[in-house]
């Protein structure tokens, strides 16, 4: 199931003469849940509005959750076949069915 992004938008950075020096309109920041896949797989896949450009994302770790059991993390944009789709994936080891693992992320949107 894909999840669908909530969005917070930022709007654009103004310099003193009202030039805009910074534009976050097309960039998303959110939170999700990485869940079981299998012993060695946490992942999420969420979809945005539009095609996505880049993200950036990290783990929200604390001592409830398997943060110390994972190797590496990458996100894959289109997947499913979209370009809207962005699968969240940790890999690791240890991994148990009913395991969370909340990520925060910033995507950049294509205009």
């Amino acid at each position: 199931m894909i999840k669908k992004a909530v969005c917070l938008v930022m709007g654009k950075f103004k310099n003193q003469n009202g030039e805009v020096i910074l534009n976050l309109d097309n960039y998303n920041i959110g939170q999700a849940n990485l869940t079981y896949e299998s012993s060695d797989t946490l992942t999420k896949v969420v979809g945005f509005s539009k095609e996505v450009e880049q993200v950036i994302f990290s783990i929200v770790g604390n001592a409830s959750n398997p943060r110390d059991q994972v190797h590496r993390a990458y996100a894959q944009i289109g997947w499913n076949d979209s370009k809207k789709n962005v699968n969240f994936i940790v890999k690791g080891s240890g991994f148990v069915n009913g395991h969370v693992l909340p990520i925060s992320y910033l995507v950049k949107l294509k205009d």
